[in-house]
């Protein structure tokens, strides 16, 4: 399962582990 969410910038980030506290994310699977 991978999460994405924006950060700071407004950028989004795409990653194995999920965000900061008390950001909202959505959760990808990942297609392999």
């Amino acid at each position: 399962m991978a999460y994405r969410w924006k950060d700071a910038k407004g950028q989004w980030v795409l990653s194995d582990r999920p965000p900061p506290e008390g950001t909202s994310y959505e959760e990808i699977p990942l297609l392999r």
